[in-house]
């Protein structure tokens, strides 16, 4: 098994919700405060979730997207785009328009995204789509002048995901562009160059239906981020479709998320991708496809919604509104079995295509979950090279799929088993593979994993959401490490304010108490700290967390 540590010199943090529990002391006022709420590299914002992946090789910034360079990218499979569809907000999918002329066809404007990273730089690239081209407002290979006035690709950096309103001069991350000519905008992002903080080239395809845009920023620059760090970023990518007029104007802009310098609307970029830890359970659930609170109440969350997870644009929308379609997932094993329990909500639930109890049918057609493990861990460009590890799928009808799991046997007796019911919000499904099927993993064993959730409207399949990372792409799943033990949730129990004007803080879950003069930070531990804790607050404003 390749358990290798990550580079960087960080370790690897789980990327599970409730690791940070915070407390606010404001002279006699003591309060919680949501850690959904908190703005720093721990915690995804309630926004559209993507991550750069380990590169081995750096691409040459020559602005040329070669695909093998790009090709452990995420975003190399396509399945992070905008692109046209006429059912979707102004035409854009997987994107959206900040102004100008809706989208009129797949021609008109679109660009695919890859993002990865080595150890010393991110690698960000964008392949445009664009039907007419023009570089006639900046001259060629000029810095920092108006290169939004020309067909050009812009990205924008929180790398310390702080969310302010807006972009504050001298901060780090900010503004780096360049247009189809090569002009380039420096002013927010420090000095350009080849081997200066950043560097950017440009080139136009050959038949002039596009171009493309690759870049390469400093870590360093970024203030180091380590893998599993949350950045705030955005790509915008601006159109300019007429030869223009004297005074020149954008006529169009497009972005994946956000709007241009408002870190606070941007999205988020994971260096790596998520991690989660199965707890160890000594009574394994029953697969009946009921989910038992109790059988996985040693288990962490997964969310899994357009906001933490990765919509498929290449299978369909990737909006839709809150409530209708996203998940929440629990993962345990024992020393036989993984189980992974999907609690769906999905406002329509169908399943009119792979008949109930069939087997190996278009089970992506209907509403159904997918699991999928890198049993070796080998992160493969693609599909599974071993039996059995691969995608195991079960549709809310109970006709299951393991044909790119290489077959093996479906039953509360085989290799693995799935069970699924109806619920008044959708449906739940339980899976059981035996690690028999998995190499025989050994507590503590870190394999790839995924899943996925396919949305089925009556007419086919319309989205599918992801986890983390792309179906049958084993270089773009998260990480499933088998626990040592059943973790402890991490939460402030106790907090009250004694007669002496001191406050008791008591919290479960082990971690660090750490205090801040702001909400932001920079932390500090306070040391010796252990629960149940006494302190005397020594500013008028005064903020605590435990962190783990």
């Amino acid at each position: 098994m390749n358990n290798t540590n990550p580079p960087l010199g960080g370790r690897r943090i789980p990327l599970d919700y409730g690791r940070v529990a915070y407390l606010i002391l404001a002279g006699l006022l003591a309060g919680i405060l949501s850690n959904t709420a908190i703005a720093d590299r721990v915690q995804p914002d309630n926004t559209k979730t993507q991550f750069a992946t380990l590169m081995s090789v750096p691409p040459e910034i020559d602005g040329v997207i070669n695909t093998d360079e790009w090709a452990s990218a995420n975003g190399a499979t396509g399945n992070w785009r905008i692109s046209y569809n006429a059912n979707q907000t102004n035409g854009v999918r997987g994107g959206m328009l900040i102004f100008g002329p809706d989208l009129t066809d797949a021609t008109d404007l679109g660009c695919q995204i890859y993002a990865g990273y080595d150890a010393d730089n991110l690698y960000l690239a964008v392949r445009v789509t664009d039907s007419m081209l023009f570089d006639d407002s900046i001259a060629a290979e000029t810095g920092n002048g108006k290169i939004e006035e020309d067909d050009s690709v812009e990205l924008y950096l929180d790398p310390m995901n702080d969310n302010a309103t807006a972009y504050t001069p001298g901060s780090i991350g900010g503004r780096y562009a360049v247009t189809i000519n090569n002009a380039y905008a420096e002013s927010h992002s420090g000095t350009y160059g080849t081997e200066k903080t950043w560097y950017a080239r440009a080139m136009r395809n050959d038949t002039e239906s596009g171009y493309d845009a690759e870049f390469r920023i400093s870590l360093k620059s970024l203030s180091d981020p380590k893998f599993g760090d949350v950045m705030g970023f955005t790509v915008v990518v601006n159109d300019d479709d007429d030869a223009g007029p004297v005074e020149k104007t954008i006529d169009r802009q497009v972005a994946w998320v956000g709007t241009p310098n408002a870190p606070s609307t941007y999205g988020n970029l994971i260096l790596g991708h998520k991690a989660y830890s199965a707890a160890l359970v000594a009574q394994a659930p029953i697969v009946n496809g009921k989910i038992d609170a109790g059988e996985y109440a040693a288990a962490r969350d997964i969310p899994i919604n357009p906001a933490t997870g990765q919509a498929q644009t290449s299978a369909g929308i990737d909006t839709w509104p809150p409530g209708t379609f996203e998940a929440m997932a629990w993962v345990v094993h024992d020393d036989n079995a993984v189980y992974v329990a999907v609690n769906v909500t999905d406002s329509h639930v169908v399943t009119d295509t792979a008949e109930a109890g069939s087997e190996d049918g278009t089970t992506w057609e209907d509403d159904s979950v997918e699991i999928f493990f890198d049993a070796d861990l080998d992160k493969n460009r693609g599909g599974p090279t071993l039996d059995f590890e691969g995608q195991y799928v079960l549709t809310a009808n109970g006709a299951y799929r393991d044909n790119e799991a290489r077959n093996p046997t479906f039953g509360e007796t085989g290799d693995w088993f799935a069970a699924t019911t109806v619920t008044p919000s959708g449906y739940q499904i339980e899976f059981k593979v035996n690690k028999s099927a998995l190499l025989s993993p050994t507590n503590g064993t870190v394999m790839g994993f995924n899943i996925a959730l396919n949305n089925d409207d009556g007419a086919g399949r319309i989205a599918q959401l992801s986890w983390n990372g792309d179906p049958h792409q084993e270089y773009t799943y998260g990480e499933l490490t088998l626990g040592l033990e059943t973790p402890v949730e991490l939460k402030i129990t106790l907090w009250q304010r004694n007669t002496d004007g001191s406050f008791t803080l008591e919290w479960v879950g082990g971690g660090i108490l750490q205090t801040a003069s702001d909400l932001q930070g920079p932390w500090s531990d306070v040391p010796t700290a252990k629960s149940p804790y006494t302190l005397t607050p020594t500013a008028q404003l005064q903020f605590f967390r435990i962190k783990r």
